[in-house]
């Protein structure tokens, strides 16, 4: 299955994060303090148990060794040495019945109740038996109650029990052959009367006893010696059950369901447990692996989830005890719900801590986590609204000195930086608009300027084409003029001779004269014309050059914008690089602007160089038409020199015709004449013929320039 958390959102993932992590938490501070508390409290319960376990063991140790010592004392007691005496004496004295006289006496006769017989100090019988008993039972008696033994025996050596206190169905019998023979007390009995050492105290372990109705019995003996060291008697006691009882029904230490139970090699136990209602004194079992390692030869033991004699769930804790060759353990157990309790409260106190942790945490985490999420909420909507083009919005946490505010910040530059860029997409429209407007004003000053120049060049061209037609009539005339003069010469030469002749060529030459003056003056007035018409050309070429400047100045001011623009392009660049990924689309229009702004400054360069090779191209045209225009200004001046000559012909030629008779006398000077104007002929031959040069060579200038034009408008208009 796919990993969803990665699809989630920050304003969910921190709460699930910071929840998981103070689950974590608190599940883990809540686990290892309840696995350490439950390692305190159990090791507190061992150490408890055991503490008590050994308190117990030496309380009843020393309890047991107060039955010795008790049992050693009243041995060595005259009284009882006195009494064991008295008692063997008025035994032997009743005869072979004494069994049963003394029976029926303080058992059958004796008017207390079973278990209430020891309060008959003496019997009625009037026997020395019952005088004697009546001296020693009280204080025997006195003695038992106040160490709380179940009963008192004195026996003969001949195993008579001859007195006890309590005086059940063994009282008055012969122990070694009697009905009770068998019995733990008999057999105490026959091993005291065969120790050596005065000081062996033989013990039996608590077995069902007949005489006191079955009830659990133990017996220990001892033997007694007169003030000479020969043995007289024995004296047995049988074992305190309640006292015992007493000890190990002690609440002490041991809770609500806590009990110390006295147990035999038998698993059964030797003592009543406090919890029960009836007696459980070998009649309960108490076989646990902790009881069983005590009697395997360990010191204690330890055992858990045992079964108790009341079906509960236990733990058991057992130590083992010995007493006169007689091993017992002492086994505390408790139920493992009362031992557990505290630990159990213990965990319902630390799963209310964690779960009240884990719901502050929550609460706090969930609270943390939408400060944090919700102001980068707020911010990655922003980026959101800033990457759709919206920038009319506010950028929220600027102020915040953590690192949501380092992003608030970040993302109002990348706000700026739209709003810088949306500033220079406008400008760049604008300027784009301005740059069309500029385009189309220069493409109308080409377009004028194109129209003005092709006038003006065609004007220049006509004025050449027309220099060049009235130089030739001009070369035709003057060789016309020439070849009159020639045939005047000739006549002015034959004038002598004929004055009619002479009349007549006077007459043609006065109307060739005329002719002459008519093309001179129309000579005058086409160098005239071409002379204005050259001005208005230079004129026009200064016009073109001046348009030429402009443009130029308006290469210079998209050569300034150009620049403008690449510095604009390259900020552009350097605050797409601060924005890091972000930036990048910036960066890209920022590179493409930039090459923009470089193709056009080289466009600009190129035009700037066609410009600087038109005003160079113009400026030898300014210079081309001023000498077209000084040499039409000279061919004027030899126009009306010609023109100024032919006055003169002209008069003279009058002067001829209203004085022919002069001519002959006036040959000479007229052939002089003639010449004159042979040779002004000749000169106005050679000016028209510079016309005409200067003509072509002007319209050559006027197709070169006119090409020039071509070329700069047509590089204009492709940049």
């Amino acid at each position: 299955m796919r990993n969803k958390i990665p699809e989630l959102k920050i304003a969910q993932k921190l709460p699930i994060t910071i929840v998981g992590c103070a689950l974590a938490i608190a599940l883990g501070v809540g686990i290892s303090g309840y696995f350490q508390a439950a390692s305190t409290i159990e090791n507190a319960t061992n150490a408890k148990f055991a503490a008590t376990l050994a308190d117990r063991d030496e309380a009843f140790s020393r309890y047991l060794a107060s039955i010795e010592q008790d049992l050693a004392i009243m041995v060595e007691s005259p009284q009882v040495q006195s009494a064991i005496v008295d008692f063997s004496r008025a035994w032997g004295a009743l005869g072979s019945n004494a069994t049963g006289h003394l029976q029926d006496v303080y058992i059958n006769s004796n008017p207390n109740p079973t278990g209430s017989k020891h309060l008959l100090d003496a019997g009625s019988d009037g026997s020395q038996y019952s005088k004697l008993h009546g001296e020693h039972h009280p204080w025997v008696r006195t003695f038992l109650e106040q160490k709380g033994y179940y009963d008192i025996f004195f026996f003969d050596l001949k195993g008579n029990l001859i007195y006890s206190v309590f005086k059940e169905l063994d009282f008055a019998t012969n122990i070694n052959t009697g009905e009770w023979k068998d019995s733990d007390l008999g057999v105490v009995y026959r091993e005291t009367m065969k120790a050596v050492e005065t000081s062996t105290t033989p013990f039996t372990d608590f077995t069902p006893y007949a005489p006191s109705n079955g009830a659990p019995a133990s017996f220990i003996a001892r033997a007694v010696h007169d003030e000479n060291g020969r043995r007289i008697g024995v004296v047995s006691l049988q074992m305190p059950i309640d006292v015992i009882n007493a000890f190990m029904q002690s609440a002490e230490g041991l809770g609500e369901t806590g009990e110390v139970l006295l147990v035999g090699e038998d698993r059964l136990m030797r003592a009543d447990s406090r919890l029960s209602e009836t007696s459980t004194l070998l009649s309960k079992l108490v076989d646990t692996p902790a009881v069983d390692a005590v009697f395997a030869g360990e010191p204690t033991g330890r055992s858990d989830y045992d079964i108790n004699h009341l079906e509960n769930e236990v733990r058991t804790y057992a130590r083992g005890i010995e007493f006169l060759g007689v091993k017992w353990a002492l086994a505390a157990q408790i139920t493992e719900e009362e031992l557990t309790a505290d630990l159990v409260a213990l965990r319902n106190i630390l799963a209310i801590i964690t779960l009240t942790l884990i719901a502050l945490i929550t609460g706090a985490g969930v609270y943390f986590a939408r400060q944090i999420a919700s102001p980068i909420s707020h911010t990655t909507d922003a980026m959101a609204r800033l990457a759709a083009g919206e920038t009319d919005m506010e950028i929220e946490n600027t102020t915040r000195t953590d690192e949501i505010g380092e992003m608030a910040r970040a993302v109002e530059v990348f706000k700026q930086n739209a709003l810088d860029r949306i500033a220079l997409e406008a400008a760049q429209a604008e300027e784009q608009k301005t740059k069309e407007v500029r385009t189309a004003e220069i493409e109308k000053l080409i377009t004028d300027f194109d129209g003005s120049m092709a006038q003006m060049l065609g004007a220049v061209s006509a004025a050449a084409t027309e220099m060049e037609h009235t130089a030739s009539a001009m070369t035709s005339t003057s060789e016309t003029t020439n070849a009159k003069s020639t045939a005047i010469a000739a006549a002015s030469e034959e004038a002598s001779a004929n004055v009619q002749t002479v009349a007549g060529a006077a007459e043609e030459l006065a109307s060739s004269i005329q002719e002459i003056r008519r093309q001179v003056e129309q000579s005058t007035s086409v160098t005239h014309k071409a002379t204005e018409t050259a001005k208005d050309a230079n004129e026009r070429i200064e016009g073109m050059s001046s348009a030429a400047r402009q443009i130029g100045e308006v290469i210079t001011l998209i050569q300034d914008v150009a620049e403008q623009t690449n510095l604009l392009a390259l900020n552009a660049t350097i605050e797409a690089a601060r924005a890091g990924d972000a930036g990048k689309g910036f960066a890209v229009v920022a590179s493409e602007v930039k090459e923009l702004a470089n193709q056009t400054a080289r466009a600009t360069e190129e035009i700037s160089q066609q410009i600087s090779a038109v005003q160079a191209s113009t400026d030898e045209a300014v210079g081309a038409i001023r000498e077209v225009t000084t040499t039409v200004g000279e061919i004027s001046e030899i126009s009306g020199a010609i023109a100024s000559s032919i006055e003169q012909q002209q008069e003279a030629t009058v002067e001829i015709s209203s004085n022919v008779q002069e001519a002959a006398s006036s040959s000479n000077e007229v052939t002089s004449n003639v010449s004159g104007v042979s040779a002004a002929a000749q000169e106005s031959a050679g000016a028209a013929t510079e016309v005409q040069s200067a003509a072509g060579e002007l319209a050559g200038q006027a197709e070169s320039l006119k090409s020039t034009v071509d070329k700069f408008l047509k590089d204009v208009r492709a940049a």
